[in-house]
Order: C-alpha cells, then structure tokens, then sequence
C-alpha cells in the first residue's frame, strides 16, 4: 500500500532535496519498493532519468538495476 502525499505525490518517496526532479510519474514504482518488505530492486532499461538520480537513490538504500548501462551514458 502506498500514501498519496500533495508535493511527492507518495509518502513513501524520500524526501530529498536531490530527488525534487525526479520524474513524478516514475515515482509510483520508488514508493512501493520503499513501502515493501522485501525492498525489491528496481530494473530501468533505457531511463536516463533514474541513471541522473542513482545517487541519491542509492543513499535512501534503494536498490536501481541497470539493464544497458551502455545507454547511460
């Protein structure tokens, strides 16, 4: 279960000054990985977005998997 929240759009997105701009629409799949028990990797394939925030990601012990890193760049 995840919490609509007015400026993250999910209480359980970080709030984090580093992920202010992270794509609010991508934010759904952050929220459930936090809210779940299991804290389940999240895969990207081509989204440079989650590849500019994989810092601060990562600090919030988030786990990002990138399928073409080769496309990162």
């Amino acid at each position: 279960t995840v919490t609509p929240h007015a400026e993250r759009k999910f209480a359980e997105f970080p709030d984090d000054s580093a992920l202010e701009s992270f794509d609010r629409n991508d934010r759904k799949f952050v929220a459930v990985a936090v809210a779940s028990e299991t804290a389940p990797e999240i895969l990207n394939a081509t989204d440079t977005d989650w590849w500019q925030h994989r810092a601060a990601f990562q600090r919030r012990g988030i786990t990002i998997t990138f399928l073409c890193p080769e496309l990162m760049q």
